[in-house]
């Protein structure tokens, strides 16, 4: 269940909600939040409802691992919006919200200057990027993308049942450079 852990930390965070908030909505103590995140210690199966269910019900959902694909978050529309059909750019790439890349990096327990490093961009781009700024070029939004793939995380397109959803390996922490 380590990815489990990674990703309601990874959810908690693309909220922008503290520890204690996440702890109040549980009703435990926040340093039982701090373990659970780190996946040093062990959650019962009801606080570990009460989270999902709270972390639902502002947008973001936990997906169970399936005989095919990992642990995953699926994003409501307003949290990380679809591609625009009307934009040209996305006939080639459709851009992958702000929210759907800091769940990765944080699920992959990197801090934004070391996916930078390792993508080979600037930190304050990754920076802009999950802050969804749009004067970013495409082209580096799709290099920091390829990065997180070239990891094994898996990026799915919302359709008509499900929003944007990001899927990631067992073991996302990667060695650091």
């Amino acid at each position: 269940m380590e990815t489990l852990h990674r990703l309601l930390r990874a959810a908690r965070e693309v909220l922008n909600l503290s520890q204690s908030d996440v702890a109040k909505t549980a009703n435990v103590s926040t340093r039982t939040i701090a373990r659970l995140e780190t996946g040093s210690g062990m959650v019962s199966f009801k606080v570990l409802t009460r989270l999902r269910d709270y972390f639902e019900g502002l947008g973001v959902g936990l997906v169970a691992p399936t005989e095919r694909l990992d642990w995953g978050l699926v994003f409501a529309a307003e949290l990380a919006p679809p591609p625009e059909e009307s934009n040209p750019t996305n006939r080639l790439y459709d851009p992958i919200p702000g929210r759907v890349l800091k769940a990765a990096r944080v699920a992959g327990g990197w801090r934004q200057e070391e996916i930078a490093t390792r993508a080979g961009i600037g930190h304050t781009t990754v920076r802009r990027l999950e802050k969804d700024d749009v004067t970013v070029r495409p082209e580096l939004a799709y290099i920091l993308q390829k990065k997180f793939e070239d990891d094994g995380f898996r990026f799915v397109k919302p359709n008509e049942s499900h929003g944007w959803r990001l899927f990631v390996p067992p073991a996302a922490r990667q060695e650091r450079h």
